[in-house]
């Protein structure tokens, strides 16, 4: 295979573990994931999580580019 003509043949899903100290790194994966994994992301079918998991995978379900909303609910 060549590169990158595997990725839209790929689809997967993406869940984030429920646990409150968590939602910092998960707040920092979901900005990699938006800053440097949209090929990525474009492949994702369903985004799952539980307690702050959720949260962030339901920003990152509806395409919020801008985390810093998610970012203030956390804190």
């Amino acid at each position: 295979m060549d590169g990158d003509k595997w990725l839209p043949l790929l689809r997967m899903n993406l869940s984030f573990a429920g646990c409150g100290f968590l939602a910092i790194y998960h707040l920092g994966v979901a900005k990699a994931l938006m800053m440097h994994g949209r090929k990525f992301l474009m492949n994702v079918q369903r985004f799952a999580g539980a307690s702050a998991g959720a949260l962030v995978a339901a920003a990152l379900a509806v395409g919020d580019s801008d985390l810093q909303a998610m970012e203030v609910c956390l804190a």
